[in-house]
């Protein structure tokens, strides 16, 4: 209703300010606590800024209108030919929709109608769930509009407790003004409830206790005869003139039909006098019900209680509700069940008892052991007497379990009662209820399995962005293929740890793994903060390279920068040996490379070409916490960003020959503390942070530098300490700015 006035999304706002998740509330058999539906309702009621009445009664009316969309419309036709017809069946219908159709077993409402001499309607509704009035206005209401074309209006009379009990007065009457007219009633006679116990309604007030917030109105439909409306569906004509013609005259009839006939033929029928006295009863209950019980005189009430409708078991409360459904359980078994159980059970505890006569006690024993007091289900009619009431009943049963349960056959319930074909029939309808449950259960199950399988997926993506990068693992996502690419120019950096393999002897495999993992944790976020993509890490070798999916000018810049990072970084992941800080290295190179994804169970984005070598070379070549670059990538670095270089002259390169290298000292652009995103202690560190990194660099002696294999006049460090002065004697370095 809420999506067809509102839309979609107002009704999942307005689930979601109840405290619900939309689209699990409408599964089919599944009952709701009321106060579920209460949040809902409130809720719906502040966002649409309506009352709560007037929502009840809008869901009252869409309640017809849907159910007449679905292919009811013509069951509620056919009840009845004119409204208060309808209310009176209005209880037996909704005891069956909620007691054999779902078997929900729910105390629901009951209504009473009473004409009034102006052609009116009284509707008693009582109900033990105070404040859903309003539904049955809009029910009514709908009703009246949609099956019997006339327009109503009701008014609320008064409201009243009794114990667990509300009762409502409902006038209603057909006019021709508009439907939501509401008069004060004037000289309105006193009301007795059939059970003495609702407080009666006079001119001056109600005598009693009003349930809170209630407030007497009388709700009119000044109308003609609402008795009198034809059926929407004209009966035959055939019919319709023989009806008024035909003269039933009983007074030559003779009775043909003795009383043990009519005891066989109705085996469950119960007469009662004025007094609720017994007078007759069908031969069935012989069965269910104590001798000494069943003798004329016996007070009803010794052997039934009444279930439906909630009210005294007494002449003239029957009265009133005669059109209800009455509903009555036998309260006491019959003492030959008792013994037939207690005999049946000694016989099937006999140790060398027959196989046939076991097997025949186990079923007796089954049937008995399960037995329940008797239920009927039925109306009662006014005898012609006007003296004696008849109970015209069968046992209230629906399916093949409940005949069992009270210990009956298909045999006890005689061949014209319509409960025969009910119990075959419903007992296929609860195969298919159970199908269809098996099937909600199923496609909950299906729900929950997409929703966790989906979960599954975006984490197996995720981790697909983590192993590849991130334009690559998305085509490959959705379904396309990678080909490998060639670029111009990329930079490659290696990193490592040059004392690994003198800590590996002194710590256990779990510290060494803490160790490069808290290592590397730090390189990571290092990768993300400038964006590069990490290759891979073998060892305590970690690769990276710039420029490589995405091509960017800056590839170099950026890979310089994360350099610096990962030197002042690694300082702060202690040697387990020495106890001091970790001193990485780093080699840089720039130039073409072809990236590519390799393998399918387990895809990989490798990188191949002479650069990557090289850069593997700047790396096994570097001191410890150096940064290592070639003279191509130094000149790389410098388009974008502003460094400091140090030559560091030719050297020898295993497969490369001799090469002149440089050292990165540090960026004019970023300080240390923007390259690693941190801040500043203003009292220990200094301002930009590379006097601090400086600190354990490889320029502070010659002779650690001389033992790198620094070869040839042009590159050999002299006696003069000229790297230690780099930054002070410019002139004596090779220096590019």
């Amino acid at each position: 209703m809420m999506i067809r006035m509102f839309g979609e999304e107002f009704w999942k706002e307005a689930m979601h300010k109840a405290g619900f998740e939309s689209g699990k509330e409408n599964i089919i058999n599944h009952h709701y606590p009321d106060s579920d539906t209460y949040k809902i309702v409130d809720s719906v009621s502040t966002l649409a800024k309506i009352p709560r009445e007037e929502i009840w009664e809008m869901y009252g009316a869409f309640l017809i209108e849907y159910t007449m969309e679905t292919g009811w419309d013509q069951m509620l036709r056919a009840m009845s030919q004119n409204l208060k017809g309808f209310l009176d069946n209005l209880d037996s219908l909704h005891y069956f929709i909620d007691h054999v159709v779902y078997k929900a077993n729910l105390r629901g409402p009951s209504f009473r109608c009473e004409e009034n001499l102006d052609k009116t309607i009284t509707l008693h509704y009582f109900t033990s769930r105070s404040g859903l009035y309003p539904i049955v206005k809009g029910v009514i209401r709908e009703v009246a509009r949609r099956v019997f074309t006339m327009e109503i209006s009701i008014t609320r009379t008064v409201q009243m407790s009794a114990g667990e009990r509300v009762e409502e007065h409902l006038g209603q009457s057909r006019q021709a003004s508009p439907i939501n007219e509401i008069k004060d009633l004037e000289n309105f006679e006193s009301l007795q409830h059939h059970n003495n116990r609702i407080p009666s309604i006079t001119n001056e007030g109600v005598e009693g206790e009003l349930c809170d917030g209630s407030v007497p109105l009388w709700i009119l439909f000044n109308a003609n005869k609402l008795l009198e409306e034809p059926l929407p569906s004209p009966c035959p004509t055939w019919l319709s003139n023989q009806s008024s013609t035909l003269d039933y005259s009983f007074s030559d009839w003779e009775l043909r039909i003795g009383k043990a006939d009519f005891a066989g033929l109705l085996p469950y029928h119960i007469v009662v006098d004025r007094d609720c006295k017994l007078v007759q009863f069908g031969k069935a209950l012989h069965n269910h019900v104590a001798p000494e019980l069943l003798q004329p005189g016996t007070p009803l009430v010794r052997i039934f209680e009444i279930t439906r409708p909630q009210i005294p078991l007494d002449f003239e409360s029957i009265c009133n509700f005669i059109n209800a459904v009455f509903v009555l359980q036998v309260r006491t078994s019959p003492l030959s069940l008792q013994q037939s159980q207690q005999t049946t059970q000694r016989s099937t505890e006999l140790p060398y008892s027959s196989g046939n006569v076991a097997a025949e006690g186990t079923e007796e024993l089954s049937v008995a052991m399960h037995a329940q007091h008797l239920k009927l289900k039925g109306q009662m009619m006014m005898m012609s007497s006007g003296n004696e009431l008849m109970y015209l009943c069968s046992p209230y049963v629906t399916s093949i379990p409940e005949l069992l349960k009270y210990g009956l056959r298909l045999c006890s319930i005689p061949l014209h009662d319509a409960t025969r074909d009910l119990i075959l029939l419903n007992q296929q309808r609860l195969s298919d209820v159970e199908a269809n449950l098996q099937l909600e259960a199923n496609n909950e199950q299906l729900e929950l399995m997409a929703k966790d399988l989906e979960a599954e997926k975006k984490k197996t993506d995720t981790l697909l962005r983590e192993m590849l990068p991130a334009s690559v693992a998305t085509a490959l996502i959705n379904g396309h293929s990678v080909d490998a690419r060639e670029y111009p120019e990329a930079t490659v950096m290696f990193c490592d740890v040059p004392a690994f393999q003198s800590i590996v002897p002194f710590c256990q495999p779990k510290g060494i793994v803490r160790l490069l993992n808290e290592l590397f944790t730090k390189f990571d976020r290092l990768v993300t903060l400038h964006d590069v993509y990490k290759v891979e890490t073998v060892g305590d070798s970690y690769m990276t390279v710039g420029g490589v999916p995405e091509s960017v000018s800056d590839h170099c810049e950026r890979i310089c920068h994360l350099a610096l990072g990962m030197i002042w970084e690694a300082r702060e992941v202690i040697d387990p040996v020495t106890k001091n800080g970790l001193r990485v290295r780093c080699g840089i190179h720039t130039g073409n490379i072809v990236a590519g994804v390799v393998g399918v169970k387990m895809p990989r984005f490798c990188l191949f070409g002479d650069t990557v070598n090289t850069a593997a070379r700047m790396e096994s070549h570097s001191p410890q916490g150096m940064v290592h670059t070639s003279e191509a990538a130094t000149r790389s670095a410098q388009r974008t960003g502003r460094f400091e270089f140090v030559c560091r002259g030719q050297i020898s390169v295993k497969g490369k020959g001799m090469m002149r290298t440089f050292f990165l000292l540090r960026s004019y652009k970023k300080s240390v503390w923007e390259i690693i995103n941190k801040i500043r202690d203003e009292n220990v560190n200094s301002i930009d942070g590379y006097e601090e990194l400086a600190f354990g660099m490889e320029l502070r002696g010659n002779s650690q530098l001389k033992s790198n294999n620094v070869v040839g006049n042009r590159g050999r460090i002299n006696n003069n300490n000229e790297l230690i002065v780099a930054t002070q004697t410019k002139s004596n370095l090779c220096t590019i700015m």
